[in-house]
C-alpha cells in the first residue's frame, strides 16, 4: 500500500487502473483508524459535481461506485451530501444497484438492523460460498476483505460483534487481507502501520 499524490492510499497488488478500485475504501477506513487526530480533507478528492468515485483517476467514473466503497466513506465523514442523495435515489446507488441493508440500516439510524445485519454477516463468514459484486457469480469464501467494514460497522455499533466474532479471528482475517499487499510493496511501512492499528484498536475494544 502507498500513497498517491492526491494523498489517497493505493494497493500495489495490482497495475493501474485496477489499483485504483478499492482507494476510496481503504482511505476512508485508514482516516477512521486515525481518528480523531487525522485531517480528513484528503477524502474530498472522492466526491464529484455528480456523485463519488473510487479514485479521482477513475476510469469507471460515478457509475461504478459501490456499496463497499459508500459505507467506509460515510462512516468517516457522515457525508450530508451523501445522505440525501441516496435517500433522493430512493437508496440506489447511481448504477441502480440498492445500497447493502446495513448501510440503510446506519443512514437510517435502526440499531436492530444493525444488530441482525452483524448477526446475519457473522453466518455468512462460515459459508464455503459469497457473493461477488464484481464477478455478479457466487465465489469460493476466501476473500477476508468483507472482515474490513464488518470491523468498522460492528465493533462500534452492535455489542454482539465482540460475541459472535473473537479477537483472534478478527485480527488473523485483517493480516490475511494485507498479507499480498506486504508481499508487493516496496515500502512496507504504512501496510504494517495500517495492521498495527488495527491490532491496537482491536485490543483496546476487547
Amino acid at each position: 500500500m502507498i500513497k498517491g499524490i492526491y494523498g489517497e492510499l493505493i494497493s500495489e497488488t495490482s497495475e493501474a487502473p485496477g489499483c485504483y478500485g478499492d482507494s476510496c475504501a481503504e482511505t476512508s477506513r485508514y482516516y477512521i483508524l486515525k481518528w480523531p487526530d487525522a485531517d480528513k480533507s484528503t477524502l474530498s478528492i472522492f466526491i464529484t459535481n455528480t456523485f463519488f468515485i473510487r479514485h479521482p483517476e477513475s476510469p469507471w467514473r460515478e457509475d461504478d461506485f459501490s456499496t463497499d466503497q459508500a459505507l467506509p466513506f460515510f462512516l468517516a465523514t457522515c457525508s450530508a451530501k451523501m445522505y440525501h442523495q441516496l435517500k433522493a435515489n430512493h437508496w440506489r446507488l447511481p448504477n441502480g444497484h440498492f445500497i447493502s441493508p446495513v448501510f440503510y440500516a446506519i443512514l437510517t439510524n435502526r440499531k436492530w438492523l444493525i444488530n441482525l445485519c452483524v448477526f446475519a454477516q457473522t453466518l455468512i463468514f462460515k459459508l464455503p460460498w459469497r457473493w461477488d459484486d464484481g464477478k455478479k457469480k457466487f465465489t469460493k469464501n476466501t476473500n477476508t476483505s468483507d472482515y474490513l467494514n464488518f470491523y468498522h460497522i460492528a465493533y462500534p455499533m452492535s455489542k454482539w460483534a465482540r460475541k459472535l466474532v473473537s479477537k483472534e479471528k478478527m485480527i488473523s482475517a485483517i493480516e490475511s487481507y494485507y498479507e499480498s499487499e506486504l508481499q508487493a510493496s516496496k515500502d512496507k511501512e504504512l501496510t504494517l502501520e495500517i495492521i498495527n492499528l488495527y491490532k491496537r484498536e482491536i485490543e483496546v475494544i476487547w
